[in-house]
């Protein structure tokens, strides 16, 4: 069964290819070059060109942003919040005591890297809550599945998932 994904999440997974992996090459290679390998529960793992993949949410409930996960685990909510944020941005993985990161220590407001500390709870949880009040708009509160996101994110470590260097491609 082929997916057929809304170009705002296309447009997202490229933003997030581009500026989660290193540039180069395979960094401006086309936009549908993207290939899902599998599904984990909630979460799908998305090959790019160059080999490095990326593991996001198959579902839409979060949009606009998107939270993507790459090698490392290094884990990403990219938004559309232009005019930036204020305040705090709160993150809580289930009933979990919140996170809260000042707005101000967020140097771009379109993108803002989880935490270390809150990925292996998120490993265990079963939902990410989002607290965040954009300066042009009134404060929102989106929700990520967590439902397959250990497994999604143990395919960034497997041999085909690891980024080609320009060498091993010569």
């Amino acid at each position: 069964m082929v997916r057929v994904w809304p170009k705002f999440v296309l447009r997202l997974i490229v933003l997030t290819a581009l500026v989660v992996a290193p540039a180069g090459p395979s960094a401006a290679q086309g936009r549908e070059d993207l290939q899902r390998l599998a599904v984990e529960g909630d979460w799908s793992i998305l090959k790019r060109p160059n080999g490095a993949c990326l593991a996001v949410p198959t579902e839409k409930a979060a949009a606009p942003l998107s939270l993507v996960f790459a090698a490392g685990p290094a884990a990403v909510i990219y938004t559309p919040y232009d005019a930036g944020i204020g305040g705090f941005v709160i993150l809580k993985v289930d009933r979990s005591d919140p996170l809260y990161v000042m707005a101000a220590s967020i140097p771009d407001p379109n993108r803002i890297d989880v935490p270390a500390d809150l990925i292996p709870e998120m490993w265990a949880g079963r939902r990410l809550i989002l607290e965040i009040a954009p300066l042009d708009r009134d404060p929102e509160i989106h929700e990520f599945s967590l439902s397959g996101l250990s497994a999604a994110v143990s395919w960034l470590d497997k041999p085909r998932c690891r980024a080609r260097t320009q060498e091993s491609e010569q």
